[in-house]
């Protein structure tokens, strides 16, 4: 009714939102484009439209998109973290790592200090950075501590599974399982875990598409390897 009565460009990024979180990323791909073709200068339209780029498989026109989207709201750590994970995806590590650091330099939020670790992880090989240092300035006591706990070393896949209080969080629970498997050569494990969080997450969650990008990595290694 709002979009029959005065079409504007929160209108219809509003909708776009709803549309994705219903998994319609055709409906929201539109939405958003109708948003800024009535004002340009969206940050947020520019934002959600480098995810659906990326859900798309177009992660060069993404990272455009998110690029802008960070010039025309340069506080805004939404939009820093948004580019870091669609680096993350590309294997784009040292790009992750800096668009994450930004990101906390504005906000603190807890995934971005998990994916902060992971980029540089990937990036120092066998000689991983200290999560704990990474993270000395906060405390996570509910989800996704858990998962601190595991990439430190200080618990166990089965332990990060009994935290879990929800399907999501399970969900997430495999993929920072298969993260952990990854890191520590257990090629096998880290696809078993990351399939089932493949299957298992809402395909607008981070990790969904992260998920997706490691096991076509794991699947290039396999197939480079035989």
């Amino acid at each position: 009714m709002a979009l029959k009565l005065k079409p504007n460009a929160q209108t219809f990024g509003a909708r776009g939102v709803s549309r994705k979180l219903l998994g319609d990323f055709d409906g929201a791909f539109d939405d958003q484009t109708r948003a800024l073709a009535l004002d340009p200068r969206v940050a947020a339209a520019h934002g959600e439209l480098a995810f659906l780029h990326h859900v798309k498989g177009d992660s060069d026109r993404a990272i455009v998109e998110s690029t802008t989207a960070i010039g025309l709201a340069p506080k805004d750590p939404i939009m820093q973290r948004g580019r870091g994970y669609i680096q993350f995806c590309r294997g784009r590590f040292d790009a992750a790592a800096a668009d994450m650091e930004r990101s906390l330099a504005l906000e603190f939020d807890p995934y971005a200090v998990l994916f902060l670790y992971l980029s540089l992880a990937r990036l120092s090989g066998r000689a991983r950075p200290d999560l704990a240092a990474v993270a000395s300035r906060w405390t996570a006591a509910q989800w996704p501590g858990p998962v601190f706990d595991l990439l430190m070393e200080r618990s166990t896949a089965q332990q990060v599974l009994n935290a879990t209080a929800t399907a999501p969080e399970q969900a997430e629970a495999y993929f920072y399982i298969g993260e952990w498997h990854l890191l520590n050569g257990r090629h096998d494990e880290a696809a078993r875990a990351l399939e089932i969080a493949l299957r298992s997450l809402p395909p607008w969650f981070n990790e969904y598409s992260a998920a997706r990008s490691e096991l076509a990595r794991l699947a290039e290694t396999v197939a480079a390897a035989s």
